[in-house]
């Protein structure tokens, strides 16, 4: 499934978007205070659903956000034809969450290996364990990386993935 972009709906330093039929959108500006905030507005939007699914989610979203911001924070503003910021999706469906985040450089995340000692590193490999499925779209002049999150119990077919997939 693609997404169009939104439009930007900031009065301050986020801007909250709430549908029952399509993602949630969540937009922040590079800050990793904002973490925090974008974890929340998972939890909320899952409400109801088994504790274990909503912490997995969560841990996702903070994961793939602080690599998006921090990556922000490195490389500084987009070019100016680009939106800027980072947008968190949340599509919340019967069998499963698909999270979206979107950030204005076109490079992939790269997953590295780290030492016992080291303090960070491992996000990646966290997201790859905790989800049906990851995968990153890279374009021109942004990039989406999405995560699919099962509620227990659920096994989705290859066939499914690929659909979401495309």
């Amino acid at each position: 499934m693609r997404f169009s972009p939104m439009p930007v709906l900031t009065t301050g330093r986020i801007a909250f978007g709430y549908s029952p039929t399509m993602s949630s959108w969540f937009r922040m500006e590079p800050s990793p205070d904002l973490v925090p905030e974008a974890r929340h507005f998972t939890r909320r939007l899952l409400y109801g659903c088994e504790e274990d699914y909503v912490d997995d989610a969560e841990v996702v979203t903070s994961e793939l956000v602080t690599n998006a911001l921090n990556h922000a924070l490195r490389v500084g503003p987009p070019p100016k034809h680009v939106v800027p910021g980072v947008w968190l999706g949340v599509q919340v469906l019967k069998d499963y969450v698909h999270l979206y985040v979107r950030d204005p450089y076109p490079a992939p995340p790269v997953m590295r290996m780290a030492a016992d000692t080291d303090t960070s590193g491992r996000g990646l490999l966290i997201v790859e364990m905790l989800t049906a499925a990851f995968w990153v779209e890279s374009r021109a002049f942004d990039k989406t990386a999405h995560a699919i999150i099962t509620k227990p119990g659920v096994v989705l077919t290859e066939v499914e993935l690929d659909l979401l997939r495309q």
